[in-house]
């Protein structure tokens, strides 16, 4: 927000001084400054402002998969130890989760907890997916709404048609608004539009959005899942130090020699191992996280759903 406040007057000037329309209207920067203060008032220098605040799609996906990155920071050492626990096939004396994290540290040191990183990383990138699904499905949700309700709205011959079919109040469908004039919501601020954007969604839509974003982003990255599973549940070795290493010998020592082993061993099938209980577990499991989420946003802002 403070970098648009100080530094969108100058890309306003910086997009006059390059239009052929108006780049002959001003001699300079400090000339285009005074012009456009003195005939359109200070305002003049923020149009546009609200633009760089409502992300597109493309926006949202690539600081979701950004998120994953730093997300696997956390996730890589909470994976491995929750691996190592699930690949104990003893029905009886089973460690705690303490005691197999030290025994890590102790036996592979603090670096061990990261084994796995780079498979984690580009898994996780599928976050990118998570939020745009959730976002665009949550947009079409309320365009699919909106449109039916104006649809109602124009069903009486005697009302002419509205050029913008926006609803000003989504329970009366008599109302009807340009966007840009909702009296409710403070277009500059993107946190209230997107609150007022998807405040008209049930709980049935926010669901089915979460769990579309589940699907859609276990999807788009899951075969780098398996090769990540392989490598966490063995122990890293060095081939400097090892006496007579052979590759051959420690197939998931990194993510290629992974995923060389697995497309030999079971072809390109094997990188969808374990694909449909993930996915049947990813569909409840974020329908519910999108609907807490949105619950706790709803009453945090004290705006009803």
């Amino acid at each position: 927000m403070s970098s648009l406040f100080v530094g969108h007057p100058l890309d306003t000037i910086k997009i006059r001084l390059q239009s052929s329309q108006t780049s002959g209207k001003y001699s300079g920067t400090l000339n285009a400054f005074k012009t456009i203060v003195r005939e359109e008032r200070v305002r003049g220098l923020y149009k546009g402002v609200t633009s760089p605040l409502d992300p597109s799609l493309t926006q949202i996906g690539f600081a979701g998969a950004g998120s994953g990155i730093m997300a696997s920071i956390i996730t890589t050492p909470t994976e491995l130890v929750k691996i190592r626990q699930q690949m104990m096939l003893s029905p009886t004396g089973l460690p705690s989760t303490y005691q197999v994290a030290l025994t890590i540290f102790r036996t592979e040191g603090f670096r061990g907890f990261f084994r796995g990183i780079t498979s984690t990383c580009v898994r996780d990138l599928g976050y990118g997916w998570y939020f745009a699904t959730y976002e665009g499905s949550c947009r079409l949700f309320r365009w699919w709404r909106t449109r039916r309700k104006e649809k109602d709205y124009l069903s009486d011959g005697s009302r002419a048609p509205h050029p913008y079919g926006v609803l000003m109040d989504s329970s009366d469908p008599s109302t009807l608004l340009p966007r840009n004039q909702h009296p409710h919501v403070n277009h500059a601020s993107l946190i209230e539009e997107m609150d007022s954007f998807e405040s008209e969604l049930s709980w049935a839509e926010l669901m089915a959005a979460g769990g579309l974003a589940g699907i859609m982003a276990w999807l788009s990255t899951f075969p780098l899942d398996p090769i990540k599973s392989r490598i966490q549940e063995t122990r890293w070795v060095s081939p400097s130090s090892t006496p007579n290493f052979k590759a051959s010998e420690h197939p998931y020592n990194n993510t290629l020699a992974a995923t060389r082993s697995i497309y030999r061993e079971l072809g390109w099938k094997g990188m969808w191992a374990g694909l449909t209980p993930t996915l049947i577990r990813a569909v409840p499991t974020n329908m519910v996280t999108f609907l807490v989420f949105e619950m706790i946003m709803s009453a945090a802002g004290g705006k009803p759903r």
